[in-house]
């Protein structure tokens, strides 16, 4: 079995789906997690989960291409595990899967002081189904370990009238707490009191702080879920601060209250990376950033639904200069500045910092597209688009564009005289057309051209693609496309143009035509479980979050 399937069925076997709107299990579980504590990572449900997945219309077809090579060495040791299980603990993988960690278990961490940073401390939780399987498991470990001297004695503690368990091992001491069906196990005495005291102090129906921190952020039905606490590396993260970048860095990680990470699988998979922040507590630029960047961009409606690739947003260049000048020393911010005026915007006769920023944007997007299929061409056309002040041929963005090609020309003309490029002109309905000429320069069918188009800068690999390029209106959806890739199109792609990729492939690396076939087919086989990838970003109050969507080419769930 390949590295690439089997990495697949693991990270398919371990995703859990939505749950219901409470999660008892979790919760329980969730109770003896310190509130103060820098992440926690939960996996709920994964018994119920995993008899989904082997139900769905995917597993029908990929069982067996995926599962099928798996009958030698790891299906050998993943036997020989069980048989050793069974023998010397008393549970199975069944037993596991199902008893022990289906309902739900996590495993939280707690960094160590700023000037401290070794004593930093971990957690391993589980909630099982059955009580009685988890003690069975538990006792018949330290039996296995008594005997092979791993595990020298065992003492039993006791913190608040809860009783756990301390076992000195030959290099360490690690404590575990067994309570009904939850375990905690950890190599700090000091997180297990806290984690008692958190259990105990917490309100019998209240919900616990890391629960809750993953409601806030969308996150409390996902299949795998990690909460960040960024106020636990506080002190580290100031202590680092000593220049003008670290402290510039402070205030945004101060304005950050929680960042989570989670998988959802359903009909598709989902992963998610979720953001709580003050925005009020960001600066001006930011702000400003964020607001533009938070709404839709008018070009996904000029890009097709079928494209090989597109990716469009909104993007506030002049916000975004001045974040990032906030990272530098007021020396050095006032050195590049004057290096760019005296640079760029000399030549093009504008302030760059007044006139050239604020003419770009905040619409921007690329396309590519497959060439169409009764066509000779082979070559995808790319289309790249950004929204300029003006939109006229004196746009200062324009003439930077002009300026900088005939630079290029210039260089190239000098190092291959025998292949001379050429920057040519025309128009079509009264549209100026900036083209690149060249003989034997371009594969067939591509002619770089850029050209200034319903007020947007529109750069593309045939005169075609700017001819096709019209802009939209944006959307009202506040959940909104950053970008898409239809893998299903790419395997068409490379099947309808298989033998001219194959010949520039073979002379690209020296390969035979034969071997670049393989190598060509090896990768199309490659994208054949995935049909779509995209990328979408909503925000709701303050909370953001980053969404990848894979759209496999059969549903995961029935």
């Amino acid at each position: 079995m390949s590295l690439r399937h089997s990495s697949l069925l693991v990270v398919l076997a371990l995703l859990v789906p939505g749950l219901a709107s409470a999660n008892p299990a979790s919760d329980e579980l969730l109770r003896y997690v310190p509130e103060d504590v820098g992440f926690c990572l939960v996996v709920r449900d994964l018994r119920g989960r995993l008899d989904d997945l082997q139900a769905s219309p995917f597993y029908q077809k990929w069982s067996k291409p995926i599962l099928g090579s798996a009958a030698g060495v790891e299906r050998k040791q993943l036997e020989e595990f069980e048989k050793y299980a069974e023998k010397h603990l008393g549970v199975t993988w069944k037993d596991l899967r199902e008893d022990i960690f289906g309902d739900a278990f996590a495993f939280a961490y707690r960094p160590g002081p700023a000037d401290k940073p070794g004593e930093e401390q971990g957690m391993f939780l589980t909630r099982a189904r059955d009580a009685k399987k988890l003690a069975r498991l538990v006792e018949s470990l330290n039996k296995l370990q008594k005997a092979t001297g791993e595990l020298e004695e065992l003492t039993d503690k006791e913190h608040r009238g809860v009783r756990y368990v301390a076992r000195k091992e030959a290099k360490a001491t690690t404590y575990y707490l067994l309570r009904g069906p939850i375990l905690l196990v950890t190599s700090q005495e000091e997180l297990l009191k806290r984690a008692i005291d958190s259990d105990r102090t917490l309100a019998a129906k209240a919900k616990p702080p890391v629960a809750r921190r993953l409601e806030e952020m969308h996150l409390d039905k996902a299949l795998v879920a990690l909460a960040l606490n960024p106020r636990a590396w506080d002190a580290s993260v100031t202590a680092k601060a000593t220049d003008d970048a670290g402290k510039a860095f402070v205030g945004y990680w101060k304005a950050v209250e929680g960042v989570g990470l989670g998988l959802t699988l359903d009909v598709d998979v989902r992963i998610s990376v979720t953001i709580k922040a003050k925005v009020d507590r960001l600066g001006p630029a930011a702000r400003r950033f964020l607001t533009t960047a938070g709404k839709p961009s008018a070009l996904w409606s000029s890009f097709p639904d079928n494209a090989l690739f597109a990716a469009s947003g909104r993007l506030d260049v002049a916000a975004l200069f001045e974040m990032m000048t906030e990272f530098l020393s007021k020396s050095s911010r006032k050195t590049l500045e004057g290096d760019l005026e005296r640079s760029i915007g000399a030549v093009m006769g504008k302030e760059f910092i007044k006139e050239l920023l604020p003419a770009l944007g905040p619409d921007w997007g690329v396309c590519v597209t497959a060439p169409p299929i009764d066509g000779k061409n082979w070559v995808p056309t790319v289309v790249a688009a950004i929204r300029v002040a003006r939109g006229d041929e004196d746009d200062p963005i324009d003439q930077a564009v002009r300026f900088w090609v005939r630079l290029i020309i210039l260089g190239h003309n000098k190092q291959h005289p025998d292949k001379p490029m050429a920057l040519k002109t025309l128009t079509r309905d009264k549209i100026r057309l900036h083209h690149l000429t060249g003989k034997e320069l371009f594969p067939p069918g591509v002619e770089p051209a850029f050209a200034l188009k319903a007020e947007h800068l529109v750069v593309s690999s045939s005169l075609a693609g700017i001819a096709a390029f019209e802009p939209g209106t944006a959307g009202t959806s506040s959940d909104i496309p950053l970008l898409r890739a239809s893998l299903k199109d790419w395997r068409a792609y490379l099947e309808q143009r298989r033998e001219p990729l194959a010949a520039v492939l073979a002379q690209t690396d020296g390969l035979s035509k034969a071997k670049a076939l393989e190598r060509l087919d090896a990768f199309r086989a490659g994208l054949e479980m995935i049909d779509r990838v995209e990328l979408r970003h909503g925000a709701k109050g303050d909370v953001t979050a980053f969404t990848l969507i894979l759209t496999p080419a059969a549903a995961l769930k029935k």
